[in-house]
């Protein structure tokens, strides 16, 4: 299945650094821990949501049941928080909201992983993913180039995924399909970084401290869009062999 994306509101997610300088310092590096920990409560919950599904059957029966609503609940949270900023920043609203996203997308991704009959790929695609997602953070981290400023550029590239995705759907050409995984997930790895330097705040465009869910949230789908596009590779290769 293909997740939906969530809106980008480039004019409030983030601001010139050299507005407030004083978020460089302890501030910023703080809010960059509180959104990372957000980050690993929502995978880590994502994953013992899917576990449970492939692992119990009552538990795959009831995320299929929920199926729909949660894809609901998915697009209606995410539009929320992405467009109104009071209620992205305002106790314990945002967190509830957060909490519905979170668990949405785990019953989501959870029945993907449970149609899947060969566990290994699953394992594989986590694997890959965690490499993945760690060498790009370590990248954004350390690297002196700044992909904050380059949202456009990222944008044209993601829209060229998306000509090749609609091309594969109109004239199934297998050569459209495989530009169309590789080109996302290359997409997605830049989006990632992209990411992770607004949050981090020591490059041109920043999210500012109150933003920490929006942060977890685009930190968070980044990750599982990523894993899912590697999942599909992996599946891909091995209906080839």
């Amino acid at each position: 299945m293909e997740y939906q994306s969530v809106p980008q509101s480039e004019q409030y997610r983030y601001e010139k650094a050299q507005v407030d300088s004083s978020l460089l310092g302890d501030a910023q590096k703080n809010f960059a821990k509180k959104v990372f920990s957000i980050v690993g409560f929502q995978l880590m919950a994502t994953s013992l949501v899917a576990y449970g599904a492939m692992s119990f059957k009552f538990i795959e029966t009831l995320c299929e049941i929920l199926y729909i609503p949660a894809v609901i609940a998915t697009i209606v949270t995410g539009i929320w928080l992405y467009l109104s900023k009071s209620s992205a920043r305002k106790f314990p609203l945002n967190y509830i909201l957060l909490s519905v996203f979170t668990l949405s997308e785990a019953i989501a991704l959870a029945i993907t992983c449970a149609q899947i009959s060969d566990p290994e790929l699953i394992f594989q695609a986590f694997l890959i993913t965690t490499g993945i997602v760690v060498a790009l953070a370590t990248y954004a981290m350390t690297t002196k180039n700044d992909l904050s400023y380059h949202g456009a550029a990222i944008f044209l590239f993601s829209f060229g995924c998306c000509i090749a995705g609609i091309t594969y759907f109109i004239f199934r050409s297998s050569f459209a399909y495989q530009i169309y995984l590789i080109g996302g997930a290359i997409m997605l790895g830049f989006y990632l970084v992209y990411d992770i330097q607004l949050i981090i705040g020591d490059k041109q465009l920043r999210l500012t401290v109150d933003d920490y869910i929006l942060g977890s949230i685009m930190i968070y789908t980044d990750i599982i869009k990523i894993f899912i596009r590697v999942l599909k590779i992996l599946m891909k290769e091995k209906k080839e062999k």
